[in-house]
């Protein structure tokens, strides 16, 4: 039997108008546990291509790449990656209004050529959000520990992603962006850092140029969508 017709030909029976509200209710409940429950991770896609040696404090793109970074990356090749969060992660720095810091769970990043790098599990991945005008860079995502081939004797100590508006408007809080547009950024690179394992501190860094940088919400986004085609269905009946 269709409930919902039987309803429709009983619109006066209040027994009847009541257990439609409570049936709709039930289902809209049901609804939000489902969204609460999802998974509630954000992931950022990005795409850019190498520019060569990167000095994150003078970049100077399109520089010959020196051995043996030469057998590792082409100059213009072009690279994809992503990263994720949990957009609830607390400010592990909340003491400062101007400064957040928030624990990333992923990162991986792929080159045409075939390197490819993503993260240890033991790896150290932090979002730092810099809302301060004339201090530093405004947002970094930084990676330390990660897993990659064999690197000719070098060693990827870190990667971080810079993202710099010189004109400090494109950050208006210390509190974890939850979506940013590259046309307000005047720096938006990639920097691999490398060191000699004879020498662990001569470091030397490969700069990738992003052309992209997109914010993919997950699960629960879905589940709000659910929600209001449910909204919709109860208006039209």
């Amino acid at each position: 039997m269709n409930l919902s017709l039987c309803m429709r030909g009983t619109e006066g029976w209040p027994g009847l108008r009541m257990l439609r509200a409570v049936l709709v209710g039930g289902v809209l409940v049901g609804a939000l546990a489902l969204g609460v429950q999802a998974e509630a991770t954000i992931t950022v896609q990005f795409t850019g291509s190498v520019i060569g040696p990167l000095d994150p404090a003078n970049p100077t793109p399109g520089s010959p790449l020196q051995p043996p970074y030469d057998e590792l990356f082409v100059l213009g090749e072009a690279v994809t990656g992503s990263y994720t969060f949990d957009p609830d992660t607390p400010d592990s720095e909340p003491a400062n209004a101007n400064l957040g810091v928030y624990a990333a769970e992923s990162f991986s990043i792929v080159f045409a050529g075939g390197f490819s790098a993503v993260n240890a599990a033991d790896a150290a991945m932090n979002i730092t959000v810099n809302s301060e005008g004339g201090f530093g860079t405004d947002y970094i995502v930084d990676v330390s520990g990660l897993a990659t081939p064999l690197l000719a004797d070098l060693v990827l100590e870190q990667v971080s992603l810079f993202l710099d508006d010189e004109e400090n408007t494109a950050i208006a809080s210390d509190a974890l962006p939850l979506a940013l547009d590259l046309a307000d950024f005047e720096l938006a690179v990639i920097a691999l850092s490398f060191a000699d394992p004879v020498n662990p501190s001569d470091f030397r860094a490969v700069g990738v140029e992003l052309d992209t940088l997109t914010f993919i919400p997950e699960p629960a986004t879905a589940a709000l969508l659910g929600l209001g085609g449910l909204v919709v269905l109860r208006r039209r009946g």
